[in-house]
This record gives structure tokens, sequence and C-alpha cells, in this order.
């Protein structure tokens, strides 16, 4: 590389990191690399800084910038760079962190996943022939990133939360969060904020410190995503997921859903659920009585193969039979959840039946 280029590629990077922008596009470099007309060229000349941990490439045309200070593990956070991946996906305002990593940042994280979660609403031109591949495989809509420290999990939801009816300001009054339980107090500024966006169910988390975010689903929409999807273990997988959601549900939350969700079966076993898993007791009567308006119907739990314990403690069969009957729930499997029911702990187990 001729020594004009690196010194201006490395201001580039310089500042990009003053402005606390941790990625860039091949596109971007247009004005460096003046002499550099194929993107391959300009690749093979990056090749050197990724070898120096400056850069690391996430897609063939997509590059994370590593901080000085991180270049030991080449990892940057989530919040860093994942608003500007989705723009690269050409999914400005069609993207929203979803699934385990909107749980995290609902504090329901006792779970440990190695892939970032993030659903958009179509496949974007630049995976298509990578979806299609995995498609045949996987027969799911979902998008894998492996790239050595980095995996991300793109999830394609074509039934993506609709603008909201009413007008939402640039800044709405921030939203209480597990993880940032200081919002309420007065006189203290939150450094995460947590706000409305302009679609339903999708909440924006910001820095006010470094000026950028990214959105990502509200506890409800995270919970039905999970239900819908069964991404992993089934529906036991996600239980203790729910659980934890809920604590940050609220009515205004759920009923926001609801006015637009178009899965009449996923709302039934949301509510099922909800019964089951939450301490909350009004956040149970608005999915009822929508279910009542649109007409309930027996169904399974899941349609998918669950892979369970063999045994049950009776207390609890019998408290899931009732709940199942109410909202006409057909579980042919064991429902475990590791936070609450550990079997090893019951001394009155009973063998489990379908019901």
């Amino acid at each position: 590389m001729k020594k004009t280029e690196s010194s201006n590629f490395l201001g580039f990077i310089n500042k990009k990191l003053e402005q606390y922008k941790y990625s860039f596009s091949i596109d971007e470099l247009k004005d460096i690399f003046i002499q550099k007309k194929q993107k391959d060229q300009i690749k093979e000349y990056l090749k050197q800084y990724e070898d120096k941990k400056y850069i690391f490439a996430l897609l063939e045309d997509f590059y994370l910038i590593i901080p000085p200070e991180e270049r030991c593990n080449k990892q940057i956070e989530l919040m860093n760079y994942i608003e500007d991946f989705a723009f690269f996906l050409e999914k400005k305002d069609k993207y929203y962190v979803s699934w385990f990593t909107a749980s995290r940042y609902h504090g329901a994280c006792h779970q440990m996943y190695f892939y970032f979660f993030l659903s958009i609403n179509e496949v974007p031109e630049v995976l298509k022939e990578k979806y299609y591949k995995e498609k045949k495989k996987t027969e799911k809509n979902i998008i894998y990133i492996d790239q050595g420290y980095y995996g991300i999990c793109i999830v394609i939801n074509r039934d993506f939360p609709p603008k909201q009816t009413k007008i939402i300001p640039p800044k709405t009054e921030p939203i209480f969060s597990a993880d940032s339980g200081y919002i309420g107090l007065k006189g203290i500024t939150p450094k995460y904020p947590i706000y409305q966006t302009d679609r339903k169910n999708i909440w924006r988390k910001e820095s006010v410190e470094y000026g950028y975010g990214f959105n990502f689903s509200s506890p409800s929409l995270t919970a039905i995503d999970f239900i819908h999807d069964r991404y992993h273990g089934g529906i036991s997988g996600i239980l203790s997921n729910i659980q934890e959601l809920s604590e940050e549900m609220t009515i205004d939350d759920i009923e926001e859903l609801l006015s637009w969700y178009p899965h009449k079966h996923t709302i039934q076993r949301f509510g099922f659920l909800m019964e089951l898993l939450s301490e909350n007791a009004s956040l149970i009567p608005p999915i009822r009585k929508h279910m009542e308006k649109i007409g309930l119907e027996t169904i399974l739990l899941s349609t998918e193969k669950e892979v369970t314990s063999q045994y049950i403690d009776r207390e609890r069969h019998e408290r899931i039979k009732k709940i199942a009957k109410k909202w006409q729930i057909k579980i042919t499997f064991i429902l475990d959840n590791d936070l609450d029911w550990p079997d090893c702990y019951s001394t009155d187990k009973i063998e489990f039946y379908e019901h």
C-alpha cells in the first residue's frame, strides 16, 4: 500500500474511533483508494490491517474497527456496531435485536448463548445466496453469520411490527428497565436510557455518552418470538426466559402486541404460558379477553418433538393440567423450567401422561 493510502486509511480509522463508530463498509473507502477500482484490490490491501487486528471482516464488504484496548481478543460489544450492520443490510428501520440478546437487555440473562440475535423483515440482497443454501438444510427462516469471534443469528420475521398509529417523539420518556433500575430516580440521567420507537413493540437502547444505540424487541414481543420460533430446546428451553421477561412486561406492552400480532395460535400459547409462569395476574386478562374475541381452539402446545424427562411432581402436574384446560392447550411432553421446577428436589413424583 502506498504511504499516502496507508496514512489516509489510518486517519479514517482513527477519526471513526474518535466519533465512537466501530464499523465501516468497503464503499466508504472509495475516496482513500482512488487508484484501486476493484473491491478485491482494496480487500487485499486491508488484509495487513486484519492481521494486525486493527479491523475484522464480519461480512465480505463490512468491517469492524477494533479499539486498541480490545485488539488482544478482537471483540467489541454488540451495541457498538449492530445498528451500522443493520443499515449495511439496508434495514434502516426494519430491524430489531431479538431472542436471547433482547432478553439480556431486559434482565432475562441467566442463559448464555454465543450468538447475537437480530430480526429483520426480509432476506437482504447481500445474503440471499447464503440464505437459500442454508434454508435447504434447516427449513428455518434463519441466516447464521459465523466469523471467528463473532456469531450473528439473523432471523427473517416476515410479520414485522407495523408503524405506530400515534406520533412518537424522537426521544420519549425513558422506559424502566431491570438493567438500569436508577432510571426513575430524580436528578440522575441514565447512561443507557430506553425509548419507544415509531414501530409497535420495538424499543431503543441508547448511550447518552457516545450517541449511538440500537432497536430491540419489547418484553412481550421477545417472549412471543420465542414461542413462535422455538429456536433452541423447544418450549421447555424458553420457559425460564418467558418467566423472567414477564417481570418486565406491562399491560400497555401486551395490549400493543395484541393490536397487530397475526398468529392466533401463538397468542393462545402465550396466554397459557403467561398464566403458568407469571406472578403478575394483571397481565393475563388482556390476553384472555383477546382470545375470547377471536375464539379459542384446541391446539398442541408444540408441534415439534420435545425431549424431556419422564417424571413430574404431582402438584405441578395438576396445576399445569388445570391451566392447559382453561386455554384449550394439549401438552404431550413434560414442561421443565430450570428456574422454578427442579425435578431432582421432588419427593412426590408421578409418571406423566398426555393430557
